[in-house]
This record gives C-alpha cells, sequence and structure tokens, in this order.
C-alpha cells in the first residue's frame, strides 16, 4: 500500500519487475497504489521507496544460492497493484513476463512500458482520467495485445517492437488529433482502426 500524495500534483511511478506475471488494474480501494505479491523464492519480493514526486516498486535482482538454480516451473512470482484516480507518470520496465493491464480509469499523464520477451494483453475499457502527453511502448520479441486505445487520449503514440506478434486496435472514444509511430522489423502487426475514425496512413520500408 502507497498513500495518495497530500497534493494533486502528478506522481512518477516506476515499477521494474523481472520474471512471473504482472497484473495492473484500476479502482485501488485507498491510496495512490495498492496490492499484492505472492511469491515461494526468498529475494522476489518488491522493495518500494519514495520521495521527491516519485515511487519505485522494485523486485531486486535475485542471488540463488549455491545448490544450483530451481527449476523455473516452480518458481511462483505474481504481482497484482491496482491504482487510484491521482494523477501519475507509469514507467514500467520487465523482463520475461505475462501481463494483464486494464488501465482504463486511471489517470495516466504518460505512460512507458519497456519490456523483453513478453506476452502482454492490455486495455482501455473505459477512457483515462486525464489527457495523456505520450503512450511509449518498447519490447522485444514478444506478443502484445493493445485494446481500445482511442481511450488512452494520448497526442503521440510509439510502439516500437522486435520480432513478434501484436495487435493495436484503435477503438474507444477518440478525444483529439493523434500521432502513431509504429517500428516493428520481422514482425506480424494488425491495426484496427474503426468506421467511421478520419485516419491518415503513410507506411515506409527499408
Amino acid at each position: 500500500f502507497v498513500p495518495a500524495p497530500d497534493s494533486s500534483e502528478t506522481t512518477a511511478v516506476k515499477l521494474e519487475f523481472g520474471a512471473g506475471k504482472l497484473i495492473l488494474k484500476p479502482n485501488a480501494p485507498e491510496g495512490l497504489v495498492a496490492g499484492s505479491a505472492s511469491y515461494n523464492v526468498d529475494g522476489l519480493g518488491p522493495e518500494i521507496t519514495t520521495g521527491g514526486g516519485e515511487v519505485r516498486i522494485k523486485q531486486e535482482p535475485y542471488e540463488f544460492k549455491l545448490g544450483g538454480l530451481p527449476n523455473v516451473n516452480q518458481v511462483e512470482n505474481t504481482w497484482e497493484l491496482s491504482f487510484g484516480t491521482q494523477p501519475v507518470e507509469l514507467e514500467i520496465r520487465a523482463g520475461a513476463f505475462d501481463g494483464e493491464f486494464e488501465l482504463g480509469g486511471m489517470a495516466l499523464e504518460n505512460l512507458n512500458v519497456f519490456s523483453g520477451a513478453s506476452s502482454l494483453e492490455a486495455h482501455f475499457s473505459t477512457p483515462n482520467l486525464t489527457s495523456m502527453s505520450e503512450l511509449h511502448f518498447t519490447t522485444g520479441a514478444s506478443s502484445a495485445k493493445l485494446y481500445e486505445l482511442a481511450n488512452a487520449n494520448f497526442s503521440l503514440m510509439k510502439f516500437e517492437g522486435g520480432a513478434g506478434d501484436y495487435t493495436l486496435d484503435f477503438s474507444g472514444t477518440l478525444q483529439r488529433d493523434a500521432t502513431v509511430e509504429i517500428d516493428a522489423a520481422l514482425s506480424n502487426v494488425k491495426v484496427v482502426v474503426p468506421d467511421g475514425t478520419p485516419t491518415t496512413l503513410r507506411l515506409e520500408s527499408n
């Protein structure tokens, strides 16, 4: 549990997550961020630091004890975090993880996601509670499905993907003009734009 800031100023929230399952959703029962972490290997628990308008929730790199690595199929590591309605700039840095994100109903002024080989499904099922300057998503060889992106209410979206399978669905309520830049080499990219959404498309290839 991370309490809400005393003022209405934007808080920078930085999540640093290794391997496992990461679940994000709105409607925290109280505070800025609330949730739980479950794991079965000592050293995988999150460390929370606050100060200077920033909250960092970090998983320390784990140094396995002598005797060999555990069977990765037997390692459990799950974070389930809920966010309140205070304005935040959210940055996520994650390794090989499975992600389930429901980002609708949060107040995201910026969103930056940097991940390794991962599998992610993210939704903006309801509109962002504020306007977003930039949505920046960078990933390695992975699978990512991003839905209802118009509800994110961003001015600029940058998507950079390695070899992978990606779906970018721009359904939702478009409140203003926006620019989307997609750079995904050697990938299968599906872009969904609803009927009636004015769109200018430009393709470039090397």
